[in-house]
């Protein structure tokens, strides 16, 4: 995978430093003066690229976008523009809980994922402008998606408030695990001594 990372502040400035990851993977690169940029060795398959870079100021710079690679082949990004990132924030509670802490939050097949607080608050910093799919998900409860959401440079997107429900399966599990049988049965008395 390759290509040129760009930023177009009164024309196309190239981006040397910027750190280019292929999302799923351990593969990465840096761009180099020109702001060009190649990661070799990407096995066939679908995945999302994510640049980014630090502004002098702190803010993050950063693109994302998808690629499908084929065996023995080369894709080209092409130039690429890095923009100011955003962020999605909302909350996600656990149905019947009072902590609601350590729900998982995430933009699938990417690595922007956030841990909910004890409230169920989140927030996932320095995402690419664009349009994402998010999840959350916890163990004993069914996942909750959201499709369509957009994040636009230098703004927060909430998505709100949402409640995940007890999977169906946990729910049978709990109902048919079996109450402690108790018996009144006395104890066979000790063989007769022989005689």
């Amino acid at each position: 995978v390759r290509g040129s990372a760009k930023r177009q502040e009164g024309g196309d400035t190239a981006v040397a430093g910027a750190r280019v990851r292929i999302e799923g993977t351990s593969l990465e690169t840096v761009t180099n003066e020109k702001g060009e940029f190649k990661v070799p060795f990407v096995p066939p398959g679908n995945y999302v690229i994510v640049g980014e870079k630090q502004g002098a100021s702190g803010e993050v710079y950063a693109f994302a976008q998808n690629a499908a690679v084929s065996p023995g082949g080369e894709n080209d990004l092409g130039a690429v523009s890095l923009e100011e990132t955003g962020a999605i924030r909302g909350a996600v509670k656990r149905a019947d809980a009072t902590s609601q802490l350590g729900i998982d939050v995430f933009i699938p097949g990417t690595n922007f994922v956030a841990k909910t607080d004890d409230d169920g608050n989140f927030n996932i910093i320095y995402i690419p402008k664009g349009t994402y799919k998010l999840a959350a998900m916890f163990p004993g409860f069914e996942p909750f998606r959201w499709k369509d959401i957009a994040v636009e440079s230098k703004k927060t997107t909430d998505v709100g408030a949402v409640e995940l429900k007890r999977a169906a399966q946990d729910k049978a599990t709990a109902a048919s695990t079996p109450i402690m049988a108790t018996s009144t049965m006395k104890p066979a008395p000790p063989p007769a001594a022989p005689p």
